[in-house]
């Protein structure tokens, strides 16, 4: 009988330890932050990190800053300042006339010595000199092309795709013209790719919260969205008739996941990456009290989490904030 008792003990045990082990929601904590940058953008829309340097971008506006980055800095507020209390080690740069007010959610580096920007909203792709941001080209983003993403047994029956342009053409015109669509573009990792697909997307559009974008190799601006990826447990993102509030998009290679923002939830979606046919939502992670409304997320080379947002919190007058990978 004591055994049997011992033995009721030990498996309640496991199975609340098992409970709280795999319960799929976890807690970011302000404490782990290891470094934050002093508000000089109360709205951050967009920033990217390349090499030693963050670029950022205001909501909408006709700048964006460079920023050196001191990934080595023992004190969090000395990462992208020289001095303690100082703003920030920022460059601001002008955008062309052409682009004012233009609210960017993507930006690359290309290798032909431009600069290729995304505007979120008026869906349209910039290229720029990188070397005086002079302005080259721009083309509308095609978005009546769309494509269901392929799965093991090959391409979609044309009857499925028609069905499924319907009904992203219906979402889309669903999102007010003047609000953001895409959220969010990032390269995607030549690991993962198949087929011709550069970028992987994350939108506000109802029922359609990834999709991937094709740029034409000879002119990089001409570009049309290619797939609709399909995403395992996020139900509660399809069908609402109204837009998503979904913000920013990271890319962990290492890890193979995905991780966006809920912004009216205040926490992280953790998703695991197949292929855009299978992306899986893994867990949530709870967002600290202290964060303003998120406006960004990013995974740097060293699985680092980057989170941005609308306004800076009170205690730190921050609204850029970088994570090590061990503490997500």
């Amino acid at each position: 009988m004591i055994l049997f008792l011992k033995q009721i003990c030990i498996l309640s045990i496991s199975i609340s330890y098992a409970i709280k082990a795999y319960s799929g929601v976890s807690q970011l904590k302000m404490t782990d932050v290891k470094h934050s940058q002093i508000s000089k953008v109360r709205h951050i829309g967009y920033f990217q990190k390349i090499g030693k340097k963050i670029v950022s971008f205001p909501n909408r506006g006709d700048f964006f800053l460079n920023t050196n980055y001191r990934a080595d800095a023992k004190k969090k507020t000395l990462g992208f300042s020289k001095l303690e209390g100082d703003i920030s080690d920022s460059m601001r740069n002008s955008l062309p006339k052409i682009m004012s007010r233009v609210a960017v959610r993507g930006y690359r580096e290309s290798s032909r010595d431009s600069i290729l920007i995304l505007d979120g909203i008026g869906l349209k792709m910039y290229a720029l000199d990188n070397n005086d941001l002079s302005f080259i080209s721009q083309h509308d983003i095609v978005a009546d092309r769309i494509r269901p993403a392929a799965d093991s047994r090959g391409e979609p029956l044309t009857n499925e795709i028609f069905s499924f342009r319907q009904q992203f053409i219906k979402s889309f015109n669903s999102v007010a013209p003047n609000k953001v669509k895409f959220n969010s573009m990032r390269l995607i990792p030549s690991r993962w790719k198949r087929g011709r697909s550069q970028y992987l997307v994350s939108t506000n559009i109802p029922g359609f919260p990834l999709l991937t974008i094709y740029c034409s190799s000879a002119n990089l601006t001409n570009c049309r969205i290619d797939r609709g990826c399909f995403v395992d447990g996020m139900r509660g993102f399809k069908n609402k008739g109204k837009s998503l509030n979904l913000r920013g998009l990271g890319i962990s290679e290492k890890r193979k996941s995905l991780v966006l923002a809920d912004a009216e939830k205040n926490e992280l979606l953790l998703m695991r990456y197949h292929s855009c046919h299978h992306i899986a939502l893994l867990r949530k992670i709870k967002l600290p009290k202290e964060l303003r409304p998120v406006t960004g997320v990013m995974v740097d080379k060293n699985e680092n989490l980057w989170i941005s947002t609308s306004d800076y919190d009170l205690k730190t007058d921050s609204s850029l904030y970088v994570w090590p990978a061990a503490k997500w």
